[in-house]
């Protein structure tokens, strides 16, 4: 059976799933931003990597630091704590780049951490007010409380402005 972008939402958004939230398991891949655990649909990430040469990209939009390029396909990169409001830093020994592909682009995703894949129950997971959310321009809409972790799981699909000029996959205008 093919995962339909219906399928990948009702994974993300247990409120839109007609069987209820606890009907659904989620698996999803976990990293640190400045110390806060966010996570994202392990079923949407196509790669993990190390931070590699970045080019650099004319008319980047707010986040993007450049863009990866392989044979075939031009993939820009986004600082996550530059999305997230978190001060820049330097790239460590354990900063990954997680990538994507999101309306028929590839989207490359800094992480300080990528820290684990973890499956958790669809109970778990808690839609944020707009009054519990800390920014006008959240990229998160649920979090997911499990004992004394609470995780913000991001939306790929509220991400996905911020390369809108970036190049189309296979690319490079």
């Amino acid at each position: 059976m093919r995962e339909t972008a219906k399928d990948r939402q009702a994974a993300i958004n247990p409120a839109t799933n007609a069987s209820g939230p606890s009907a659904v398991d989620l698996q999803l891949v976990c990293f640190l931003i400045n110390g806060q655990e966010y996570g994202m649909a392990a079923s949407r990430v196509q790669e993990i990597m190390r931070p590699t040469r970045f080019y650099p990209t004319k008319g980047n939009s707010y986040g993007v630091i450049g863009s990866l390029h392989s044979k075939d396909n031009s993939c820009p990169v986004i600082d996550l704590r530059a999305l997230l409001g978190v001060e820049a830093g330097s790239f460590g020994e354990a900063t990954r780049i997680v990538v994507f592909e999101n309306r028929g682009r590839q989207l490359g995703l800094i992480a300080d951490e990528v820290t684990e894949v973890l499956r958790v129950d669809g109970a778990c997971m808690e839609i944020i007010g707009q009054d519990e959310q800390k920014t006008g321009d959240s990229f998160w809409t649920h979090q997911c409380r499990l004992d004394d972790r609470m995780i913000r799981i991001l939306d790929l699909d509220k991400i996905a402005p911020c390369y809108d000029k970036a190049p189309k996959k296979g690319t490079d205008k």
